[in-house]
C-alpha cells in the first residue's frame, strides 16, 4: 500500500495550516489484501499488519472552486 502527500489548494493558494498540511492519503492498495472501512464519510483504507511505503510526489488537491462553493459543501 502507498501513502500519497495531497497538496491542498484554495483560491489558488496551498494551504499550510488548519490541519490541511501535511495531509496523506493511503491508496494503491490491493483489494485482496484490505479494503476500505464501512464510515459514510472519510472512508480509510484499513491497513492492519500491511506495509505503507511512502510516495514523494504530491497530488494537486483542489476541492473548492470558490468561496460559495466551500460555504455551499460546508452547509450539506
Amino acid at each position: 500500500m502507498y501513502a500519497i502527500p495531497f497538496h491542498n489548494y484554495f483560491n489558488g493558494r496551498l494551504i499550510t495550516f488548519s490541519g490541511w498540511y501535511p495531509d496523506r492519503h493511503e491508496r494503491l492498495f490491493n483489494r485482496r489484501a484490505t479494503n476500505l472501512c464501512e464510515s459514510e464519510v472519510h472512508e480509510r483504507v484499513q491497513i492492519r499488519d500491511l506495509a505503507v511505503q511512502s510516495l514523494s510526489q504530491p497530488v494537486r488537491h483542489c476541492s473548492y472552486e470558490s468561496s460559495d462553493d466551500f460555504l455551499r459543501k460546508m452547509r450539506a
